[in-house]
């Protein structure tokens, strides 16, 4: 797996799902305990992804007031 991330023929986001899933299966998890794990680490990753895009929003929208994104050598 690591020489396909590596050569860039897998997404390394692909990778991140798809090794603990089968790891999990080959320890002997059940199809249902699987998904039960990937579906809470999703909702966990989707909030703080959410909570990362408002405050990115807030703070580029305090940043575009006039004058806060010009050059100081232009003023």
């Amino acid at each position: 797996m690591v020489a396909t991330v590596v050569t860039k023929k897998v997404p390394f986001n692909f990778v991140l799902l798809i090794v603990p899933a089968v790891c999990a299966l080959i320890l002997g998890h059940s199809v249902e305990e699987t998904s039960t794990f990937i579906v809470g680490q999703l909702s966990s990753m989707m909030e703080s992804a959410g909570f990362m895009l408002l405050f990115a929003f807030l703070y580029f929208q305090m940043l575009t007031r006039p004058g806060c994104l010009t050059p100081s050598s232009q003023r």
